[in-house]
């Protein structure tokens, strides 16, 4: 019985990849030439990543516990079917100023979009926020969240120094010398003068993260033979993104065309999935290759095939994912190796189900911010005079959410002395 329950998953794959080729030939047909300017293709390539769909198994529960309230996940759902909320070729946008765009494009790629009040400041008192910076922050309380929840997993609170447990390697000792920890950037020349490393006062701690030296979480996993200490680092790159572009298809080789220039062939049915996030995650690797963090086997002696230890938590925007990562949540909702750790799962079951509870809660999250571009570029409604909806404030947003959450707590409660607890500060609130 599991060997045709198998047989059947195979077929279903294979005519939903067939299908999804298909469709894939005639967005490519109706586009431009060079796929990576097609930013329709590219969302729909991107689509097909590990995470990009799996926000669908969480549509039967309530709008705090999928992340996306209605009118949100109505947006992503439209997305992901395809539908197209503003069709004009050449799109203006209101926030930044740029011209002949594609709204889909530049909805996630704007930064200007994302705007902020800030409380008693004088008349510049509206600030940009970056859509990298809020997703990365939720993105690694998330992880720290759901990974605590693996058995025998244990996860910091604060973001390590990547020197504190790996040795650099003996040609970057003088790298390390030169970052400034007090300041957060390199020393100029002949500038000897090094921090202690256990005092961030005054450091960046963006700077550090960019420039390799701190990571975003200590993790202590019972993975293989043992229990090991992982370092990670969560990062989320957008394919809309121009830098991105160039990473979106599967280039296969170059060639001469008829007038004799150099001409890029790409994949025809975009088999690289998560294009954008092996390149992100193969940036993150040449950053931490510094560190000697790689366990590799005396038999075999290639890095390559290596167990490492700082891992690039490496995502697309669309919910494509780097193999690092994804090897890396297979092993710590693993189960028990031979001559490995005991790891005391209640059931096979529950491993299996909380591994993709995690990975559904990653993908709408991704799914969240998805509906957050188009909010915030405006939705575009036909009974407004410039055409769209006015774009609302973050900071303002947040409140209104923070609002419904205690009336609900209010509403709900039949007795009035029920204690309930604010989910976004955790203090105790008595009706």
């Amino acid at each position: 019985m599991e060997h045709v329950r198998k047989m059947q998953s195979r077929l279903s794959h294979a005519v939903n990849l067939a299908a999804a080729n298909k469709l894939h030939e005639s967005i490519m047909g109706d586009g431009p030439s060079d796929p990576s300017k097609n930013a329709k293709l590219r969302a729909f390539s991107a689509s097909r990543g590990v995470l990009a769909n799996r926000f669908v198994n969480r549509l039967h529960k309530s709008s705090h516990n999928r992340y996306l309230t209605n009118p949100q996940l109505r947006l992503v759902v439209w997305e992901a079917l395809g539908v197209e909320l503003y069709t004009e070729v050449n799109f203006n946008c209101r926030h930044c100023g740029k011209t002949a765009t594609t709204y889909t494009e530049h909805s996630e790629a704007c930064q200007s979009s994302r705007r902020k009040i800030r409380n008693n400041v004088g008349e510049n008192n509206i600030i940009n926020t970056q859509r990298a910076a809020q997703l990365h922050y939720e993105g690694k309380l998330l992880l720290r969240d759901c990974l605590r929840q693996a058995d025998g997993t244990t996860v910091g609170d604060h973001e390590p120094y990547c020197h504190s447990y790996f040795p650099l390697k003996a040609q970057r000792f003088q790298e390390l010398d030169n970052w400034n920890h007090r300041i957060g950037r390199w020393n100029e020349a002949g500038d000897r003068g090094r921090e202690d490393c256990n005092n961030t006062n005054g450091a960046d701690l963006t700077s550090e993260r960019r420039a390799g030296i701190r990571a975003d979480l200590l993790v202590h996993a019972p993975i293989g033979l043992r229990n090991q200490t992982y370092l990670v680092d969560f990062t989320v790159s957008g394919i809309h993104f121009e830098s991105n572009h160039k990473h979106a298809y599967k280039k296969l080789n170059n060639r001469l065309n008829a007038e004799g220039a150099q001409q890029t062939i790409y994949a025809k049915h975009d088999y690289n999935q998560g294009g954008v996030a092996d390149a992100a995650e193969s940036a993150k690797n040449d950053l931490y290759s510094k560190f000697d963090h790689i366990e590799v086997d005396a038999a075999e002696e290639n890095e390559e095939k290596g167990t490492k230890h700082i891992i690039p938590f490496a995502l697309d925007s669309r919910g494509g994912m780097g193999m690092d990562a994804l090897n890396f949540v297979r092993g710590v909702y693993g189960r028990t190796e031979t001559d490995g750790p005991v790891r005391s799962w209640p059931s096979d079951s529950m491993r299996t189900s909380l591994r993709n509870q995690f990975l559904d809660k990653l993908s709408c999250l991704l799914a969240r911010h998805r509906a957050f571009d188009y909010i915030f570029m405006g939705i575009p409604d036909a009974k407004r005079d410039d055409g769209f909806q006015p774009s609302p404030y973050l900071n303002i947003m947040q409140t209104k959410r923070k609002g419904n959450i205690n009336r609900a707590n209010s509403k709900n409660s039949k007795d009035k002395n029920i204690p309930h607890v604010n989910s976004f500060n955790n203090t105790v609130r008595v009706n």
